[in-house]
């Protein structure tokens, strides 16, 4: 996420003032979106395809937000740059994102991330509607049916007082068991021990 959040603001930055570095910067900011976790870098692998990853975990996380940021660095360097790698490199991503969207899909909500939490990391409220935002820039930049599918159905499951209850529900339950705070990790007798 951050770099592509970075090659985005250099390739702004370029446009800007003309700046040859500032182009220069932004490849070299796609570099680890180029490298596997394994490597040191944040591509992981989903349905046969790379996903980027916002927090390169073993076994991979599979942030949704982070990916759309990430991809969104790779189509702007190929855009203002004319770099058919990058170019190439967010087509095929954004087709294994399409492909695989239906997984951040419960039903009822959005997913935060893939993680094999012992319970399913549920988007918050706020995540939620930017999944939907970020489905709708995608949309624009990268056409996909999937896309508008999923569109409408975050909407409606946002549109549900029933699943918003829900979906609060189920991030309290997810906070209690994962807290993020080390000293109530510590403390809880069900918190997974990160000791091992």
């Amino acid at each position: 996420m951050a770099q592509g959040q970075a090659a985005s603001l250099l390739i702004r930055l370029y446009e800007l003032t003309g700046e040859a570095a500032f182009a220069e910067t932004a490849l070299r900011a796609l570099r680890p979106l180029r490298l596997s976790v394994a490597a040191g870098g944040t591509r992981a692998s989903l349905g046969g395809g790379p996903f980027l990853e916002e927090y390169p975990t073993q076994p991979p996380s599979l942030v949704l937000n982070g990916a759309f940021f990430a991809l969104w660095g790779l189509h702007d360097v190929g855009v203002a740059l004319d770099d058919a790698e990058a170019a190439g490199e967010f087509d095929e991503a954004v087709e294994v994102l399409a492909r695989q969207l239906y997984r951040w899909d419960t039903g009822f909500w959005s997913r935060y991330d893939l993680f094999p939490h012992r319970v399913v990391n549920l988007a918050n409220p706020f995540y939620h509607r930017l999944h939907i935002n970020l489905l709708r820039s995608m949309h624009v930049l990268a056409p996909r049916r999937q896309f508008d599918v999923m569109i409408h159905r975050f909407e409606a499951y946002g549109r549900s007082s029933r699943n918003v209850r829900r979906a609060y529900l189920h991030k309290i339950l997810f906070r209690v068991l994962s807290p993020r705070n080390a000293a109530l990790r510590r403390a809880s007798p069900w918190a997974p021990d990160l000791h091992r």
